[in-house]
């Protein structure tokens, strides 16, 4: 096969692996679903009772997996790699990080590192699906359990109490010292001077170290519009229902500050750029779903960056700002992230 040829293939099998995870994740549409796969598709889930031996099994799980969690996946591909096996033939191997808030339960799902092995082929003019293998690189399994789920959920609660905890001995020094004076009165939130010196104690304690930090930056978009037609009172129930409506949704080791304007920060320790695009995605959708009795819809934009190695606060809120200047020239009511772009000196 000439190198131009396996270019095109290759392009053309992985915007089918694309178009299948979206349809499977993201759209959740069984129909659409049966309608990628082969006539002889078969493969294994990482559930107990996901194993298919042909299209009847593949359509019964299918519909049951969608029909217990509708609600949508956020996701992100890691690595993906194709490898043609022959001319009508080829292998996907991807490495994906998966989110979903699961809203009958009011839980979110989030695993990372699944690891899938697709096999396509090229039927009546379109690549799909013959073959899918899903697994979790688990070295530690409990039972039956083909992934410790309870084991990771404990450990992440411990690890998660331990940094609370911290930050409140952090805040009620803080507070001590520093009053009334370093909170915004109209949301109650902390304020961007508060903020500034949280930012600086945390990249000072991580010593720069990549990944151990993300910031969000959170501007609402067109509030002078509401300024100007509705009246500042108007404006500033906004502002309040917007805090509150992030502050329910954080986590407890994340920290929020009003930061100017229509602007809020969140600073999120140990969370890296897909962790913080995932949280950002969902307080997006959570912004444009409220009704704040304007009427017309209300939207935020999002700028997302992480702490990279040798970084400084004013490199990451650089970083973050740029993030939200190109969601802002790409529409409004979106998520841009800026992780690895170079070092913005501070």
């Amino acid at each position: 096969m000439e190198q131009a040829d396996r270019n095109q293939l290759n392009e053309a099998v992985n915007q089918a692996f694309l178009r299948y995870l979206d349809t499977w994740l993201r759209k959740r549409d069984a129909a659409a679903l049966h309608d990628l796969n082969g006539p002889l598709v078969h493969g294994f889930g990482t559930g107990a009772n996901e194993s298919v031996y042909d299209p009847d099994e593949a359509r019964e799980v299918i519909e049951r997996d969608i029909s217990q969690v509708p609600e949508p996946f956020e996701y992100a591909v890691r690595t993906a790699k194709v490898t043609p096996l022959c001319t009508d033939v080829a292998l996907v191997a991807a490495d994906i990080g998966i989110r979903n808030t699961i809203l009958a339960q009011g839980q979110e799902l989030a695993l990372d590192h699944l690891r899938l092995t697709l096999v396509f082929r090229y039927i009546d003019g379109a690549w799909r699906l013959e073959h899918l293998h899903g697994s979790f690189p688990a070295t530690e399994p409990d039972g039956e359990e083909a992934w410790p789920l309870q084991a990771l959920e404990d450990r992440a609660a411990v690890l998660q109490r331990k940094v609370w905890e911290r930050y409140r001995a952090q805040e009620a020094a803080r507070q001590c010292e520093e009053g009334q004076a370093s909170t915004d009165a109209l949301t109650g939130l902390p304020n961007r001077e508060r903020m500034d010196e949280l930012l600086h104690r945390e990249v000072a304690g991580l010593n720069g170290q990549s990944g151990a930090l993300a910031v969000i930056l959170i501007d609402i978009d067109h509030l002078n519009l509401v300024n100007e037609g509705l009246g500042q009172e108007a404006g500033d129930r906004v502002l309040a229902d917007v805090a509150n409506i992030l502050r329910d949704r954080i986590r407890v080791t994340d920290a929020l500050a009003r930061w100017g304007g229509g602007a809020f920060l969140l600073a999120c320790p140990m969370t890296d750029g897909l962790e913080a695009e995932y949280l950002a995605r969902a307080l997006r959708r959570a912004v444009a779903e409220t009704d704040f009795g304007l009427g017309f819809p209300l939207t935020a934009s999002f700028g997302v960056t992480a702490l990279q190695a040798g970084d400084t606060v004013p490199g990451l809120i650089r970083r973050a700002e740029r993030g939200l200047r190109q969601a802002k020239e790409a529409g409004r009511d979106t998520v841009q992230v800026v992780c690895r772009e170079e070092i913005v000196p501070g």
